[in-house]
């Protein structure tokens, strides 16, 4: 498939700071509020298919192949689900944070500080999409032109449909409202904390000081998540087809106010054209003026998510759509700071106790009723499954955890030193992986037809889905050891090499199982292919990093403000069990095993990055020109589509500013983003032997801002 996508963002921000302190500094405070408002609209376009090949669909005798894989040539008979799409999201999104810090020197030895903080976090998300479809049941074709690289691809009319490429994919006759989704995401969360500390000087020779310190969070989290709402809006089995005209040809009856949501023409020159002769796309007033046009097809096989059995009175959303997560964080700390009277060894030891507790609230929602016209060829269990029952469930988990630490520095002389870290820490799972949204997804389903758009057959080709957080998954722990060398070779030049070591356990992966899951309203079972986080294994990250900053101020007249910044890091991860994928792939022409996911990296860590700054800066102004790049990362082991591991390709980028300074008190900053326009490219794992293929490639323009900076 090929899609465009144009996006309006606006953002607002504002903070607000106050600060107060005694004659004698022994009392201060600081009031800070944050506020950040923003709002995203984006929009896009698309033709693909996403379709097995339900009509005959295949490579034509110009198809060329790298081994196994396709990477040229005609594709024929693409139908079903093959046409336009049309989406729109709307988004908006408030944060707000006050905070206040108190400190009092209760004497020359004793310092106390108070810190208290609320945040406040709100946002709402409206997706919308309209789906087209090719009336002519031949189905058309699409010619790809590829080395297994990005594809130049061109849509071809269907043969003997007597219109050439262009007059076929501009004529609104030929294509129909096919479907339409909907998803609402109503969600906010806020965070209370109070932590206490107090610092003394001990005076006692090797040890210097002590401190110590509490800390209480409560933090609630509620989100508000309606499934994505697929129906059917026209077809020959559901009151007719009704093509992009509005007209629905003798099949059933008049579509009422169709004409108000005329097709959406791309023409010649038009910047946002997409390739290969598409020019037709079901309107933006479609999904902009969603319920309307939703109005304009009563015979549409789902109703909209607020008119659903069961909805929360006053919402969108059944009861196991909104789940709420609290999160209660305690902790005690206390550390000793010690150190050689020369100064040349010094370090500290602490240990600190933490022990959180989680409440968390949603349930289970069974699909929606499968089309009355499908239902006749499926299990009568399976038809009972799928009700749209919703079940609200309940679940809390806690944890405990002693975490010491000790760093030590050792200074060989003035300008380098040795340092030393051992500690244990965790890592929590974000509240994402906490909620009980346990909503089970309908199965795949490949349909016959008599060549008139009429079900003659429908064969269950996945099983029901479901994904979902886990109440029960722990954090991650890790046992830390850093060793490092540095050397402030002058006042603004160093270099540093340091290595590493992390011992992981309980490490947090996606895993899928097939389950028997009861339907309690009724009884109905089906199998589930449950995917979900769980505390899979154990783990290892070793690496080493590597530094180096120097301005060449010995160099003669203007030379002399030129700078440079390097830093390396290189990682080598142990091989970690990751999730299996689905044991049987809709899109795929055989199965596929999980054993795909044999050997998989860490997730996100490439294995080698690097970043270079050429620094140039005077008294009047600074200039940066930093090239950032890193080795091809596992993005997921099984992502959406194929449930196949995919990898970002490794990718680097170029990026500059200017900062020039007005006065004292005003800047003007000038920043340049990806000015070598690199792409981004994903590749799909397709077996155990490491094979790669294209997936997909993302295009980023150039990107410019220009800021003006105060501080009076």
């Amino acid at each position: 498939g090929i899609r465009t996508l144009s996006t309006n963002r606006a953002r607002e921000g504002g903070s607000l700071v106050l600060q107060y302190e005694n004659s004698d500094q022994t009392f201060s405070a600081t009031a800070e509020y944050v506020r950040s408002d923003a709002t995203s609209d984006w929009r896009e376009r698309a033709f693909f298919s996403d379709d097995a090949s339900p009509n005959g669909s295949g490579a034509g005798a110009d198809a060329r192949y790298d081994s196994d894989r396709f990477i040229g040539g005609t594709l024929t008979g693409l139908g079903g689900a093959f046409g336009p799409s049309t989406r729109r999201q709307f988004t908006t999104s408030l944060v707000e944070d006050f905070s206040l810090e108190l400190g009092f020197q209760v004497n020359d030895r004793l310092n106390v500080s108070v810190d208290l903080q609320a945040i406040e976090a709100e946002r709402d998300q409206e997706d919308l999409s309209v789906f087209g479809a090719l009336i002519n049941s031949s189905g058309a074709r699409v010619e790809v032109l590829s080395n297994g690289d990005v594809p130049q691809i061109r849509f071809m009319a269907p043969e003997g449909s007597g219109q050439t490429d262009a007059e076929f994919f501009s004529d609104p006759t030929n294509f129909f409202y096919r479907g339409a989704m909907e998803h609402l995401d109503d969600s906010v969360a806020d965070e209370t904390a109070l932590s206490i500390d107090a610092d003394y000087d001990l005076d006692m020779g090797f040890f210097k000081s002590v401190e110590v310190g509490a800390r209480y969070a409560d933090r609630d989290q509620t989100t508000r998540w309606a499934n994505y709402n697929w129906a059917n809006v026209s077809e020959s089995w559901n009151g007719g087809r009704a093509d992009f005209t509005g007209a629905v040809g003798g099949l059933g009856y008049g579509v009422s106010g169709a004409s108000s949501f005329t097709f959406d023409g791309f023409h010649n020159g038009d910047v946002n054209a997409l390739p290969g002769n598409v020019t037709m796309f079901a309107p933006l007033s479609a999904v902009t003026g969603y319920d309307n046009f939703l109005a304009t097809f009563p015979t549409r096989s789902n109703p909209n998510l607020a008119d659903r059995a069961g909805v929360v009175p006053g919402t969108d959303y059944l009861p196991a759509e909104i789940n709420q997560v609290n999160e209660e964080n305690q902790a005690l700390y206390a550390r000793v700071n010690f150190g050689a009277d020369d100064s040349r060894f010094s370090g500290n030891f602490g240990l600190r106790y933490v022990n959180v507790d989680f409440s968390v609230a949603g349930g289970l929602v069974f699909p929606q009723p499968f089309s009355a016209n499908i239902q006749p060829f499926l299990p009568a269990e399976v038809v009972a499954f799928a009700n749209g029952f919703s079940d609200p469930q309940n679940a809390e988990s806690s944890f405990s955890e002693v975490l010491p630490s000790l760093n030590v520095r050792y200074e060989i002389d003035d300008e380098q030193m040795i340092r030393f870290g051992l500690s244990k820490a965790i890592s929590l799972p974000n509240l994402g992986e906490l909620r009980y949204n346990y909503s089970i997804g309908g199965p795949s389903i490949v349909t016959t037809n008599d060549g008139n758009g009429n079900i003659t057959g429908a064969t269950l080709t996945t099983n029901f889905t479901q994904n979902s957080g886990n109440p029960f998954v722990e954090p991650v722990e890790s046992i830390n050891v850093d060793l490092s060398y540095e050397n402030y070779f002058s006042d603004d030049g160093y270099y540093s090499v340091g290595v590493f070591y992390k011992d992981l356990s309980n490490f947090i992966s996606l895993q899928a199982v097939d389950q028997l899951v009861t339907n309690p309203s009724n009884g109905a079972q089906a199998v589930v292919s449950v995917n979900q986080p769980i505390n899979i294994a154990d783990a290892s990250l070793s690496g080493l990093e590597v530094s180096y900053q120097q301005f060449f101020d010995s160099l003669p007249g203007i030379w002399s403000g030129l700078g440079m910044q390097f830093n390396y890091t290189y990682l080598n991860p142990s091989d970690i069990p990751q999730q299996s994928i689905r044991s049987v792939q809709a899109v795929a022409a055989s199965a596929v095993t999980s054993s795909v996911t044999e050997g998989l990296p860490l997730q996100s860590l490439s294995e080698n990055q690097l970043n270079l700054v050429g620094i140039y800066q005077n008294d009047k102004f600074e200039a940066r020109l930093a090239y950032n790049w890193r080795d091809e990362y596992l993005l997921t082991p099984r992502n959406v589509i194929a449930g196949l591991p995919a990898f970002q390709e490794a990718r680097g980028q170029l990026d500059g500013s200017f900062t020039y300074n007005l006065t004292d008190q005003l800047q003007v900053i000038f920043q340049a983003t990806n000015l070598l326009e690199e792409e981004t490219r994903v590749v799909n794992q397709i077996d155990n032997a490491g094979t790669r293929t294209f997936r997909s490639s993302f295009a980023a323009d150039r990107r410019y801002s220009i800021q003006l900076r105060g501080n009076f």
